[in-house]
């Protein structure tokens, strides 16, 4: 089966971007011929030989965006893209992210006959910036609409470009998408709410070094120690783990935080730190981004990992990171948060964005070290019951032979709930 990837995002690459060069390579294994074409501001940091990264013109604000050439003429990307299509003859055309050239991408679509399956890695087919959180906390019933100017999100002036990407989506691609893949039940329960559909559930997989997943680290013996790792942007809650880490330390001797990731909030992040004085600095460590030998010294150091997200999560990889190395979690009970981590199972759920709740569960965790062990046992069962790579490499393999023959898929967002 002949399958051509096409993604397109802005900023740093992430878990999806990981996700996508990994389901491709692993396809490939398995004698599927890939490709994939990445259009990103970011530079290129896939060693994929099938996957190309197209350098284009980062966004910026309304006024000098370029809307010209991004919704009027074609760039040299869309051209490059027709040509792929041309030369590799796929089977199906895989799309990933909605986000910078997608109104090209768009143009190009509607008059391709190859069936078409999307992947809804984040909230941006429902949502202008992509977090569904209104500003007061609770949780926006989403549809990229011109009221979304008026709620107080943060949407500037790109609502008008966000309207058209929105215009073209449901009038060119959305009539030809045979399939949408939603990574947990709240992503599926959101595109069928919105009318793109059919949708089926289907959950990602990370790869893991094989000795990490035959032999996880143990719990360390030294202090408490509670990681997180991801993008330090507000949404993700750093803010509000810090000062539960604040609180918690009051009460948990010792305890310790390490702060993993590069992002917009990472400066103020650690002025917070200093803020608070030497003693505070020296329990709290800002690494920046961690990756190869340096992940693995992270998770052998922390007890805990903290998913403490206050926008919208469509899954969270980083928690299968954390449950094939034994460590259990603490999560936002948000998005797909809660189909891979069971309260008082792998660890504990908590109300987003609630400093005094995630105090309390910094304190309960980190009262008794056998609940520890035992969490992080469970963790490590779940992730090899439920999410190793070849489970997902069949699911999905099945999707595209249900799409090309016509057939629906074998399951709506329906719970993913225990093994």
């Amino acid at each position: 089966m002949r399958i051509l990837r096409l993604n397109d995002w802005t900023g740093p690459p992430g878990g999806a971007e990981s996700y996508v060069t990994a389901v491709a390579r692993s396809l490939e294994e398995e004698g599927h011929p890939q490709r994939t074409i990445s259009l990103t501001d970011a530079p290129s940091v896939s060693e994929y030989r099938a996957e190309r990264w197209e350098r284009i013109v980062p966004l910026r604000p309304m006024g000098p965006r370029r809307l010209a050439e991004d919704l009027g003429a074609e760039p040299r990307e869309f051209g490059r893209v027709v040509e792929a299509i041309d030369e590799f003859r796929p089977e199906i055309v895989h799309l990933h992210h909605y986000d910078s050239w997608f109104v090209p991408f768009a143009r190009l679509l509607r008059a391709s006959k190859v069936p078409l399956v999307m992947t809804a890695h984040d909230a941006k087919l429902v949502c202008p910036i992509g977090t569904l959180v209104l500003p007061d906390g609770s949780l926006c019933t989403g549809r990229i609409l011109p009221r979304c100017q008026f709620t107080g999100c943060a949407v500037g002036l790109g609502l008008g470009y966000k309207l058209t990407q929105d215009r073209f989506f449901r009038t060119y691609v959305a009539p030809r998408v045979r399939l949408y893949l939603a990574p947990s039940r709240a992503a599926g329960e959101f595109l069928e709410r919105h009318r793109l559909s059919p949708v089926q559930v289907l959950p990602p997989f990370i790869e893991v070094p094989p000795a990490v997943e035959s032999s996880p680290p143990p719990l360390p013996e030294g202090p408490p120690t509670l990681g997180f790792l991801g993008r330090l942007e507000t949404y993700k809650g750093p803010f509000t783990l810090l000062e539960a880490f604040l609180r918690a330390r009051e009460r948990v001797p010792g305890l310790r935080l390490i702060l993993a990731g590069r992002g917009p909030a990472e400066a103020r992040l650690r002025e917070e730190v200093r803020r608070h004085g030497r003693e505070v600095e020296a329990a709290v460590e800002l690494p920046g981004w961690v990756s190869g030998a340096a992940k693995e010294t992270f998770f052998s150091r922390i007890h805990v990992l903290a998913v403490p997200s206050e926008g919208y999560e469509n899954f969270g990889l980083i928690g299968l990171e954390a449950f094939v190395r034994g460590r259990p979690a603490l999560g936002s009970r948000l998005g797909g948060i809660p189909d891979w981590l069971e309260h008082e199972g792998q660890g504990l759920l908590l109300p987003p964005g609630d400093v005094r709740a995630w105090t309390e569960g910094l304190v309960a965790a980190f009262s008794d070290r056998a609940r520890l062990a035992r969490w992080g046992e469970a963790a490590r069962r779940r992730y090899h019951e439920r999410f190793r790579p070849e489970v997902h490499l069949r699911e999905l393999l099945a999707a595209y032979e249900r799409v090309l023959s016509g057939q629906g898929p074998t399951q709506g967002p329906a719970p993913v709930g225990p093994a």
